[in-house]
């Protein structure tokens, strides 16, 4: 007999605390999500460190998609100003699909991620139950009422990762224009 995934619960980790915005979102997303696939998302918050530890025990997790990363604008950041970090955003993750763009000036953003090396088939379910939830008007209203504008629901893995990568250049460009040096 042939397992089609997900035959498990999924966990979404989140590198914040429980009641923060990434954790009402991260609900949110899994409701509507574990009814598209039909399997329970679990979501586990691990924070510290600015959401890295969560980011580096999912960098460590099995690519077999029973792992995913609720990625928020900071770690790029973070990326390029701490020496310390254990894992690699852009070789260490696949993207999933984009969550959310904040409509404030702080252009934050959510994505999902999954450990690099994830299979096909349970990245293109996974990366399916994104756009289907971002295409429910429920879904939209609640995540525009905490401050967020939903991207298209067609969104792909291809396009969450130009972004990511954009979006990592730029602030590795005014870390160093402003001379800000890695943490130690």
């Amino acid at each position: 007999m042939v397992n089609v995934y997900p035959d498990r619960p999924i966990t979404l980790v989140v590198g914040l605390p429980p009641g923060d915005t990434s954790d009402a979102i991260a609900h949110e997303l899994a409701l509507h999500i574990s009814q598209q696939l039909g399997q329970k998302i679990i979501v586990e918050n691990r924070s510290a460190v600015a959401g890295n530890i969560g980011a580096d025990s999912v960098a460590k997790s099995s690519p077999d998609g029973y792992t995913l990363y609720l990625a928020i604008r900071p770690i790029p950041p973070h990326e390029a100003i701490r020496e310390h970090i254990e894992y690699d955003l852009s070789r260490e993750f696949v993207p999933v699909g984009t969550i959310l763009k904040s409509n404030t000036q702080a252009h934050g953003w959510c994505a999902v991620l999954a450990p690099e090396g994830v299979p096909a088939d349970a990245l293109n379910r996974l990366t399916h139950g994104i756009n289907s939830a971002l295409s429910s008007n429920d879904v939209c209203d609640k995540l525009a009422r905490l401050g967020f504008d939903v991207p298209p629901a067609a969104n792909t893995p291809e396009m969450v990762g130009d972004f990511l990568e954009e979006d990592t250049r730029k602030w590795t460009g005014i870390l160093a224009t402003h001379q800000i040096l890695g943490l130690q």
